[in-house]
C-alpha cells in the first residue's frame, strides 16, 4: 500500500503548499492547472471528471491535453468521444484526434448515479463498487478518484482543497474565473450543493470506518473525515 493525495479545487488551497507534495503520488482534477504558475508540483495523474458546461470548458481541456503530452490523463468516457469528435455537443469547431494518445486512459462513469445531480433519487444508498471497473459519482467528481483509489490499494488516502463553501457572491474555487456556471448561485442552490457534497462525504467516511481504510481531511474546510495536520505528514 502507498499513501496518495487527492487534490480537490477549493479555496483552501490558496492556503496549501503544495510544493510539499513533490515526490508524493498525488492527483489533481479538473481546473487544477491554473495553480500550476504558482507551483513547481504537478500532478502524478490528472483527472477530468464533469462533462463541459461551456465550449470554452472543452477548448480548456483540449489545451490542456495537448500542452501536458505524456502525462498520466485520465478522462471520463463521454468526454473521450468529445475529444475525437464521436460527441460534438458544442460543434465542429476543435481540432479533434484520430485516436486517443496512448497517455490518456478513459474511464467508463456509473450511469445509474448520475454525476453532480441533485435528485436524492440519483443517489445510491451507500457507497458501491463495479464488478466491471465503472466509477460511481454520487455528488463530485472527487469521488470517483477516491473509489479509482481504493481499488489501486492506495491506503492512507488525504484529501486537499475540499470545503463545500458554495455560497452567492463568494469564491467557490481556488482562483477566481475558475467556472463561470457558478456566478449567479442563488442560496438555495448553493445550499442544496453544498449538502450534496457533504452527503457524498459522509458516505465516503461512513465506508471508511465500516472497511477499515485511513481517509483524511487535510486543510479542507467541509466536516467530514478524520483530520490530520501537514506537520503530522511531513514530519
Amino acid at each position: 500500500m502507498t499513501r496518495l493525495f487527492i487534490v480537490g479545487n477549493g479555496p483552501s488551497l490558496a492556503e496549501t503548499d503544495l510544493n510539499r507534495l513533490i515526490g508524493e503520488e498525488s492527483w489533481g482534477m479538473n481546473h487544477i492547472y491554473l495553480l500550476y504558475s504558482s507551483f513547481d508540483w504537478r500532478p502524478t495523474r490528472w483527472w477530468w471528471c464533469d462533462h463541459p458546461q461551456r465550449k470554452w470548458q472543452l477548448e480548456r481541456l483540449f489545451a490542456y491535453v495537448r500542452e501536458y503530452a505524456g502525462t498520466d490523463i485520465w478522462v471520463r468516457d463521454d468526454v473521450a468521444e468529445m475529444l475525437l469528435g464521436d460527441y460534438r455537443p458544442y460543434g465542429d469547431d476543435f481540432d479533434f484526434f484520430d485516436e486517443l494518445p496512448e497517455y490518456i486512459t478513459v474511464w467508463k462513469r456509473c450511469s445509474k448515479h448520475i454525476t453532480s445531480a441533485l435528485d436524492p433519487s440519483r443517489r445510491p444508498g451507500e457507497i458501491h463498487f463495479s464488478a466491471d471497473g465503472t466509477l460511481c459519482k454520487p455528488g463530485s467528481g472527487l469521488g470517483v478518484l477516491i473509489q479509482q483509489a481504493v481499488i489501486e490499494n492506495h491506503n492512507p488516502i488525504y484529501l486537499l482543497g475540499c470545503d463545500a463553501g458554495f455560497w452567492p457572491n463568494e469564491p467557490h474555487h481556488m482562483v477566481e474565473g475558475y467556472n463561470d456556471e457558478f456566478d449567479n448561485m442563488t442560496e438555495e442552490g448553493a445550499e442544496e450543493t453544498n449538502a450534496m457534497l457533504l452527503w457524498m462525504h459522509k458516505q465516503w467516511e461512513a465506508w471508511a470506518e465500516k472497511s477499515h481504510w485511513q481517509i483524511y481531511n487535510v486543510g479542507g474546510k467541509i466536516q467530514a473525515h478524520p483530520r490530520i495536520s501537514w506537520e503530522t505528514l511531513f514530519r
